[in-house]
């Protein structure tokens, strides 16, 4: 089981590392989508990535600048 921030967290991961990601994107339910924007609307290029040790930040938060710059260009 996971909380709704853990979902939006893993849905996020899997959509970074997605060669189907616009797929992957339809078929996820809608509140799982708003959690992703949200993450990425409150993102910034300019922030600090801070991963406790499960990821390397910089790795991280290229892949959120990935994810966002294709969220803004696929705004469906």
């Amino acid at each position: 089981m996971y909380t709704g921030g853990e979902t939006v967290s893993r849905s996020i991961d899997a959509l970074v590392g997605s060669h189907e990601r616009d797929q992957l994107w339809r078929s996820l339910p809608d509140w799982v989508r708003q959690g992703i924007d949200k993450v990425l609307n409150r993102f910034s290029i300019g922030d600090e990535m801070v991963t406790f040790g499960h990821a390397d930040p910089r790795v991280v938060h290229d892949e959120l600048v990935e994810l966002k710059r294709w969220r803004e260009a696929n705004p469906g």
